[in-house]
């Protein structure tokens, strides 16, 4: 385990383990801890040993709290606006951290262990595939606060019905895992001793199939979310089937190993 100040980072076979590692304060997070984030994620990503990741908190009660909004508060008393461009990166590239992990090509499984509040949900929200444990609670916190969510209202309506997602952000309301299951918001609820197993299997589960198109297939699904229109997803599916997925190897490797009825070897290629 390699430990990074606020971020830890570890790998478990082809899958990195991402933690958020401020218990004291839920996980909560402030603008240079981004950058830790930011960091460790191009790091996993350029790994070619790396085919999927996964994002918790540490400890049992937060995954992540959202802002840290103290030292928020005194950087802002102090004339310290930690946004600009002179802070590390500039505020659009912090923005899409917390909006998505779309940018990432490899799949992110988030295992939500307690309070899952504000920019916290924002980043589980990011990845691809949400878990999370029977004691995660979720919240959407900064209207109540005065301030409003940076993310939340141009995403969480895709998410979920829009007349649910207007409920959860206009009343700040506090919901448990089996209500965030109920409504879509998350893909399933286990033990908290269950969660990173769980979320392991799911990451191992993903890593049998071939990495070149599992990442294809989360770009065009991502994008065609985003921003695309169906024809414009389907016309970009087809340019990555036709172009570099039937040309790589492991294509050819995975044809190959269904006829001899074997298990595919795959190699990113």
């Amino acid at each position: 385990m390699v430990k990074k100040d606020v971020v830890l980072y570890e790998k478990r076979g082809k899958t990195g383990i991402i933690t958020l590692n401020t218990p004291e304060i839920m996980n909560a997070y402030d603008f240079e801890g981004l950058d830790v984030l930011k960091k460790v994620l191009e790091d996993a990503v350029d790994d070619p040993e790396v085919w999927t990741l996964i994002l918790t908190g540490a400890g049992e009660k937060a995954f992540c709290a959202g802002l840290n909004l103290k030292k928020a508060d005194a950087d802002y008393a102090a004339g310290h606006i930690p946004w600009g461009p002179t802070h590390g990166f500039r505020v659009h590239e912090r923005m899409r951290i917390l909006s998505h992990f779309g940018y990432i090509e490899k799949p992110v499984v988030a295992a939500i262990n307690g309070y899952c509040i504000g920019g916290g949900l924002e980043l589980a929200m990011g990845c691809d595939i949400l878990i999370a444990a029977e004691n995660a609670t979720f919240e959407i916190a900064e209207i109540k606060r005065g301030n409003l969510p940076g993310i939340t209202p141009a995403k969480l309506g895709r998410y979920i019905p829009y007349n649910l997602a207007m409920e959860l952000m206009l009343t700040g309301r506090r919901i448990d895992a089996k209500e965030a299951y109920r409504i879509g918001l998350i893909n399933k609820v286990v033990p908290l001793a269950k969660l990173m197993p769980t979320a392991l299997a799911v990451a191992d589960e993903i890593n049998e199939s071939a990495p070149l198109s599992v990442r294809a297939a989360k770009e065009v699904a991502w994008k065609q979310m985003m921003s695309l229109t169906t024809s414009e997803a389907l016309e970009l599916c087809t340019r990555f089937l036709h172009g570099p997925i039937l040309a790589s190897e492991d294509s050819k490797e995975g044809m190959r190993a269904f006829v001899e009825k074997r298990k595919p070897v795959w190699k990113a290629r």
